[in-house]
């Protein structure tokens, strides 16, 4: 077992060079955790996480053998008619300001049990789920799931909500750049090593 010392400018180069090794170990982790719930999206699965106000899950089937429980989506019976409202007033060219007085005084509560605010009501008309597909890695597929909206209906709502808002636009630098820059520093890290190394 080698241990680095990392009091010289060899070894704290060495120590670099691994973590950055493990932070690539973990990225490619990552992926392949991504691409296993991508497969799923497309079939029209849901792959977990938050689960959009007016659906809940139940039981699907009787336990795996490793001993989870599968579980299905579907609607929530007692929360889902009165959600409708929601896109039916963003479609009449309603503020989210009135959309969230309305739901105050008509007794619907946030998925928090609070009065609404802009942000989730903004969120809630624009999450496709409601249509019936699912949205995930910037892909939109048809999901198993019942719609709750009628698609014309939240595509208007939707026209209307986006024609409000300011426009933003974000461009990430693409991964094939953080390998390219990883690889070079490591290339040269390494190239130092070697110079300063008699083998």
């Amino acid at each position: 077992c080698t241990i680095l010392d990392s009091s010289t400018a060899i070894g704290r180069v060495v120590i670099g060079i691994l973590g950055l090794l493990s932070a690539f170990e973990r990225e490619l982790t990552g992926e392949r955790v991504k691409a296993s719930a991508i497969a799923r999206v497309r079939q029209g699965k849901w792959v977990g996480g938050f689960l959009p106000y007016g659906y809940k899950l139940v039981n699907n089937g009787d336990p795996l053998p490793n001993g989870k429980q599968p579980h299905k989506v579907v609607v929530n019976e007692d929360v889902a008619p009165k959600l409708k409202i929601i896109w039916e007033m963003a479609a009449e060219n309603k503020s989210l300001c009135k959309i969230a007085q309305e739901l105050d005084r008509m007794g619907l509560k946030s998925p928090q049990g609070k009065d609404w605010r802009k942000q989730s009501l903004g969120a809630i008309i624009k999450n496709p789920f409601y249509k019936g597909y699912l949205n995930y890695a910037d892909e939109i597929h048809k999901g198993n799931h019942e719609a709750i909206i009628d698609e014309k209906l939240w595509e208007k709502a939707n026209r209307i909500l986006v024609a409000k808002l300011p426009g933003h636009c974000f461009r990430k630098a693409p991964k094939e750049y953080y390998y390219e820059t990883v690889n070079f520093f490591v290339s040269e890290a390494i190239g130092k090593i070697l110079k300063n190394i008699n083998i």
